[in-house]
């Protein structure tokens, strides 16, 4: 590629000015965000001797010998010194490795390693990268390009400051730049424009020039037809039939591993697909963690191609298996509710307690589906639903977690089941906990629930959820009369609801005492109170204390 044809991105430059000054540079991206010809840019302006060398498989040996080689070609004794020491296998080789470059290594040298993502995770080459950031060689600084991070202990490198290291958030274009490269490729568009674009991008260049090249043609609606054709045209037919319906399911996927990706379509050879996908196109990007996510113009267009037939349920199905095996309850749900397997996700999750954590802002989309299925059937499961509902304070939510706390009350009282008991225990917490009971008689509720437990605790409530902590009964809900204080400071300390709960009720007597001398105006009792409760909640004094004064901030 030709420089002139390319923009000059000051700002990267600027940053990789630093090249020399760090033992080791890394830059991370996928393919498309300019990472190589930033570089390039770099060293054709810097004064200090580089080597290139590009990565093109997975061989350990072919590397070294291309290095070897091209090392002779600028210091053919080194060249010839690193040969004979042979491919740095272990800590010894490494060791000779880095002694003969101290040795004869005698002037500055970049040396640049491109798609280091194609070496295999536990190649040794890693390690000699490492050992050369420690040692800090005075003559030698490394630069590594992948499209993932390297393991070569890159956050004990950069935290030291002997790395300098750039990602894809870095290397993206910014709106300045977006402008720029589209003014170099004769699109002179109103600023707004420019931020749509950019916008759309996401600072992946290869958009750009898609967009760029839609203009070019002529097709200037750029916001849809023009790049759906151009995906037609220049990337799915590089796919047959099989591969191309494998991408299209998958974008049904906010994002995917390759183990999601072979448990939900059912190809065992995925991985190599999506490796070849990663390596040789723009519009997919893989995380740290192994997470595949397409870019979102190319996700938006393969949904556009995606029935919602058969074949696509039985996608969303096997998917939500695998998120329901590793207990990722909220995406599990989504994929079986999208499966219209909504009641075989309930009969899965029902000995499961406390799954609902996660899954709380889903619930208003899932709704309709609920109403078609009989709650007693699943009394654990919808039990937690009703009170997750009845907490999101929204009246169409509200009105039917109401209704399925009542309708499994109701059956609770009348089943001879063992679980009725726990889940009309429940029934009464949850309804003493959210008000819901006309007399405001905290206290005799939670008597009325542990009678009913007998011994047993709550299936629903989680000591550490926020809804109870920091609480028992706040004396502002109970305090009505005067006169009456020392009676309720009396009741609440004694409150049972330790028993059901188990670990919630610690230091409630300090908490009723703190919250009775802020109810009296005395703070310095009130701070003391809640300090020497607080001990209880391993170490959460700021969130205890901020709970027991945020209730009577308005006094």
């Amino acid at each position: 590629m030709r420089t002139k044809t390319l923009l000059f991105r000051k700002r990267l430059y600027t940053l990789l000015q630093s090249i020399e000054e760090y033992p080791i540079t890394v830059l991370v991206a996928s393919t498309g965000y300019g990472k190589t010809t930033v570089v390039q840019q770099y060293l054709e302006k810097t004064t200090t001797q580089y080597l290139y060398i590009d990565i093109t498989g997975s061989s350990d040996i072919a590397f070294w010998q291309k290095l070897c080689d091209e090392m002779v070609a600028i210091s053919p004794k080194l060249g010839q010194a690193l040969r004979l020491i042979g491919l740095p296998s272990d800590d010894l080789k490494i060791a000779s490795v880095i002694a003969t470059l101290k040795d004869q290594l005698t002037k500055p040298l970049i040396l640049v390693i491109d798609d280091c993502q194609l070496l295999l995770e536990n190649s040794t080459l890693f390690s000699l990268f490492t050992t050369i950031a420690l040692e800090e060689l005075s003559n030698l600084r490394l630069v590594l390009l992948s499209q993932k991070v390297p393991p070569i202990k890159l956050s004990t490198l950069v935290f030291k400051d002997y790395c300098l290291f750039l990602d894809r958030e870095t290397l993206a274009f910014n709106l300045e730049e977006t402008g720029g490269y589209l003014e170099l490729k004769g699109m002179h568009l109103d600023k707004k424009v420019i931020e749509d674009i950019y916008q759309q991008s996401g600072g992946w260049v290869s958009v750009l020039f898609f967009i760029s090249e839609a203009f070019r043609h002529g097709r200037l609606e750029y916001r849809t037809k023009s790049l759906n054709q151009m995906f037609e045209e220049n990337f799915l037919l590089l796919y047959n039939a099989d591969e191309r319906e494998m991408l299209i399911r998958l974008a049904s996927l906010q994002k995917f591993t390759v183990d999601l990706a072979i448990a939900a379509t059912g190809n065992k050879q995925i991985d190599k697909i999506l490796a070849q996908l990663e390596k040789n196109n723009a519009f997919i990007t893989v995380d740290s963690a192994g997470w595949y996510s397409f870019h979102n113009l190319l996700q938006h267009y393969l949904r556009q191609q995606s029935p919602e037939d058969a074949e696509q349920k039985n996608f969303y199905m096997r998917a939500g298996c695998w998120y329901l095996q590793k207990q990722k309850y909220n995406q599990a749900l989504q994929l079986y509710w999208r499966a219209g397997r909504l009641e075989k996700f309930l009969q899965n999750v029902e000995e499961q307690q406390h799954w609902i954590r996660n899954c709380l802002w889903q619930l208003p989309d899932i709704m309709p589906a609920l109403m078609d299925i009989e709650c007693t059937s699943y009394p654990k499961s919808f039990l937690q639903i009703a009170f997750a509902l009845l907490r999101l304070g929204r009246e169409d939510t509200g009105q039917l977690g109401y209704k399925i706390l009542k309708q499994l009350e109701a059956w609770s009282e009348k089943s001879k089941k063992k679980i009725a008991r726990r889940i009309q225990g429940d029934c009464i917490l949850i309804q003493t906990f959210l008000g819901l009971y006309e007399d405001n008689d905290w206290n005799r509720h939670f008597y009325i629930a542990q009678e009913i437990f007998q011994g047993e605790q709550s299936l629903t409530l989680l000591p550490s959820a926020p809804i109870t902590f920091g609480m028992p009964m706040f004396l502002y809900l109970e305090y009505r009369q005067p006169g009456t204080l020392n009676k309720v400071i009396e009741e609440d300390m004694a409150c049972p609801l330790e028993n059901m709960v188990p670990g919630f009720g610690h230091g409630m007597d300090k908490v009723i005492q703190a919250e009775a001398a802020l109810v009296r105006f005395q703070l310095e009792e009130a701070v003391n109170f809640a300090r020497s409760g607080s001990g209880c909640y391993k170490g959460r004094e700021t969130i205890f204390f901020g709970n027991v004064c945020s209730v009577h901030s308005f006094a």
